[in-house]
């Protein structure tokens, strides 16, 4: 009779060893590695690497296929058609929606929101989304202005597109290019902002509100409701539904369940057949045959590839809400994304409002997409243009204050960045960063003391974003170093001009990513001037009314930035 064979698994990576060792060799976690018990190879069963059935014949049979490997060109992709969540910003990162069948991984800390996210996804598929596209610009999302150049009443309101720059728009005849942002979204303040660096001359102006194309000449298509399954662990059912009725969130076709064991969690999607199915969350789901803790990685695992294999096996779109660590990475093993087809982060900061949702993974679309959400009363709402958020409600332009265009995604978003400097107290020179890269802001500090004499050895420094913004790129390097010097100086930046490019530890002015959709985003916004490096820049051509200064070094950018008070 056979022998059991014991093995050792990695209950990080699901790799096995055949003795046990404090560390993995395979991702080099230490104490993973658990005991487990291999059953006996059955009788008939060759032993061989390749395995199989060994038959009278001596021949090595492997079975038959569940499906006969057909001509790629044969297959359909109808089944593979999204289905539109009805939330702009959702469907953003998504790609477009949810693709039937995938599996999605939804992971932030506590409290952030994903419920009340997908609570909002949930009744909005099972309502049935409505979407209003402009006959003459589809996919238009927040408002514009435009203000004709021969007469002030020739106003028209239409909503923009998810395009990068406003001339790439299919503007109706008659409609003049001179084109505004009108930030729905931001905030009072940021539109005050926005507002403020608009040229005196220009017939364009920046509203707080504005209504979009009249009902007659939008497309309205609405989606059908389809049933929706959303089972959570953590609550009881009561409390998910006093929280979907203070959000709106209540739909005739949202199925609610409260289960803990993932027999049970299929035998519901088993009963109700749902064309998506919410768990959250993964952690609190067990497999009962395993006899490994709640939330473990090894019930982490198995639990994932069961209702991945039924979601694959029925079509139907699956969500799974994961927690995350105190690093920010996803508990349970590392397999668990390998596993899914998605995998978005749901970040913020608790105390704000901004909420950031990011495709970390997606085997449908791209990973640069980034969608903004707003905390609210009322539960989350989408920002379709977050581009006044980060600015200060200062009309003038003060000292030690610089506007760069950061990258979130695809999207150029401004940026303000403040520094302020003190006399040093005593002691070692105190440095205190907010939003951006301590080391990038420290070197960028130890280039302006060395290169160009600035007295940052005896100031405490200050150097901040507004609005709780965050940007780690080296392209904020010099609107850093523009913010900080004209802090010690004393002299101002104008608000119309943004900066941008990663600075050396020699002052040279290197180049960066998406420059061309930088300037054209900034030129959007209404800023007139942008300083930037002068390698890579060449071919680089000035939108109308917008004026490219090129500098090769750190000190031809503050000559060109810094202006007397």
């Amino acid at each position: 009779m056979a022998k059991e064979k014991t093995v050792y698994v990695c209950s990080n990576c699901g790799e096995s060893w055949p003795k046990w060792a404090g560390q993995c060799r395979a991702c080099g976690e230490w104490g993973t590695l658990e005991e487990k018990t291999m059953a006996p190879t059955p009788k008939g069963r060759s032993t061989a690497r390749g395995g199989g059935i060994v038959g009278e014949n001596g021949k090595i049979s492997y079975g038959t296929p569940n499906q006969a490997a057909r001509p790629i060109g044969s297959y359909s992709t109808s089944k593979t058609e999204r289905i539109p969540t009805g939330v702009a910003e959702f469907d953003r990162v998504l790609a477009g929606g949810i693709v039937p069948g995938a599996v999605i991984l939804l992971a932030g800390e506590p409290g952030i929101g994903k419920s009340t996210l997908l609570l909002e996804v949930a009744s909005k598929i099972a309502g049935g989304s409505t979407r209003a596209t402009p006959n003459h610009a589809p996919n238009l999302r927040s408002g514009l202005r435009l203000v004709s150049k021969d007469t002030e009443d020739n106003v028209v309101s239409l909503e923009r597109s998810s395009v990068t720059r406003a001339e790439e728009l299919e503007m109706p005849p008659g409609i003049p290019d001179e084109v505004s942002n009108l930030d729905s979204g931001s905030s009072e303040a940021g539109l005050r902002k926005l507002a403020a660096v608009k040229d005196p001359d220009s017939t364009v102006e920046a509203v707080a509100s504005q209504s979009v194309l009249p009902p007659d000449s939008t497309n309205s298509s609405e989606t059908e409701p389809r049933k929706v399954l959303y089972l959570t662990g953590e609550e009881t059912a009561e409390q998910v539904l006093s929280r979907a009725e203070r959000i709106g969130s209540v739909a005739d076709n949202l199925f609610l369940g409260a289960e803990t064991s993932v027999d049970q969690a299929l035998a519901q999607i088993e009963a109700t057949n749902p064309a998506l199915a919410i768990v959250d969350s993964i952690q609190t789901l067990t497999d009962p045959l395993l006899e490994t803790s709640i939330g473990g990685p090894a019930q982490v695992r198995e639990v994932t590839a069961r209702l991945t294999a039924a979601a694959k096996s029925r079509h139907m779109a699956l969500i799974l809400v994961g927690h995350v660590t105190k690093d920010g990475a996803v508990a349970g093993p590392r397999t668990l994304e390998h596993l899914v087809d998605v995998v978005c982060q749901f970040e913020g900061e608790r105390t704000g409002e901004l909420r950031l949702l990011r495709a970390v993974k997606n085997r449908y679309g791209p990973t640069d997409a980034v969608g903004f959400f707003q905390m609210v009363e009322s539960g989350i709402e989408g920002i379709a243009d977050p581009s006044g958020l980060f600015l200060s409600q200062t009309a003038e332009p003060v000292p030690g204050a610089c506007i760069t265009m950061s990258l979130e995604g695809r999207r150029a978003l401004p940026i303000e960045i403040e520094a302020l400097t003190t006399p040093l107290a005593g002691g070692s020179p105190h440095r205190t960063v907010s939003g951006l890269d301590y080391s990038r802001v420290s070197m960028m500090l130890a280039v302006l003391q060395a290169r160009q004499k600035l007295p940052l050895g005896s100031l405490d420094a200050y150097v901040s974003t507004v609005g709780g913004a965050r940007s780690t790129e080296p392209a904020t390097d010099l609107a850093v170093a523009l913010a900080t010097a004209s802090a010690v100086t004393g002299q101002v930046i104008d608000n119309r001009t943004v900066a941008f490019g990663e600075v050396s530890l020699t002052g040279e002015i290197r180049s960066c990513t998406a420059l061309s959709r930088r300037v054209a985003e900034a030129s959007r916004l209404g800023f007139k001037r942008a300083i930037i490096p002068a390698a890579g820049a060449a071919k680089l051509k000035a939108p109308s009314g917008f004026k490219l200064i090129r500098a090769k070094n750190l000190r031809e950018a503050l000559g060109a930035a810094l202006q007397p008070q």
